[in-house]
């Protein structure tokens, strides 16, 4: 693995099982994209329905060190090979090897044809100045009926800062949020970040309907993600 530049944490030890800090963190954004899409589509459903496109966006190819590109092989055959596990695991993630885990196992839903209809086309991680930038392209769905829309798109792009002690969303706030280049209403940014300090109280209980009491620390550190996870409480 391509080491942390100087002024970084080092690398943590490697304890075989880095896969479930990859699931954990893709939970984690998973939770809070849910959390923003809910609300978009109550508070701001005409800029939900002006949102589609007729064409995916441009999304350059990734490009791997030889060292990124041996982590992220060595991470994919951890995810499908991993058994459970009892230790407290660390890992320091870059964006780039983030970025490029995600792409091959959504191409493996796709070969094998068990993608759901309305999954991401493509993922792109980032860090936007101090901010964790997503952006994403999704099947468009129709917000009333719930059915994806025949060949228009999402081309979505989110600007949040998230971090997780314990379990517990520490902090949670959308900076931004835009589909087809337009940004979301500021009543609606309001209202996500409102929901989510309401969320937060979900997220300090230990028993299992905390679905993020597996995370130790997920924190941005420098220009990698620092994520402490509990395996003995990972689903």
């Amino acid at each position: 693995m391509t080491p942390p530049p100087a002024g970084s944490p080092p690398s943590a030890p490697k304890q075989g099982l880095g896969c479930l800090a990859w699931l954990a963190i893709v939970a984690g954004i998973l939770v809070l994209m849910l959390l923003i899409a809910g609300v978009l589509v109550w508070q701001a459903v005409s800029w939900v329905k002006n949102g589609a496109e007729p064409a995916i966006a441009s999304y350059a190819p990734l490009k791997l060190s030889p060292g990124e590109q041996e982590d992220v092989d060595r991470v994919v055959v951890e995810l499908y090979t991993a058994k459970d596990g009892k230790k407290l695991l660390e890992e320091y993630v870059s964006p780039v090897v983030f970025n490029a885990v995600v792409e091959r196992m959504m191409n493996d839903e796709k070969r094998k044809g068990t993608a759901k209809p309305d999954a991401p086309l493509f993922v792109r991680g980032a860090f936007e100045g101090d901010a964790f930038g997503l952006k994403l392209t999704a099947p468009a769905t129709d917000p009333d009926k719930h059915t994806v829309i025949p060949n228009q798109f999402f081309n979505a792009e989110v600007f949040f800062d998230l971090e997780i002690v314990d379990g517990e969303l520490v902090k949670a706030e959308i900076r931004n949020a835009r589909l087809k280049g337009v940004d979301a209403p500021w009543a609606a940014r309001k209202w996500v970040n409102h929901a989510l300090n309401k969320e937060r109280e979900k997220f300090k209980k230990s028993d299992e309907s905390n679905k993020l009491r597996a995370f130790k620390l997920f924190r941005r550190e420098g220009d990698r993600l620092h994520v402490i996870l509990d395996g003995s409480k990972f689903e």
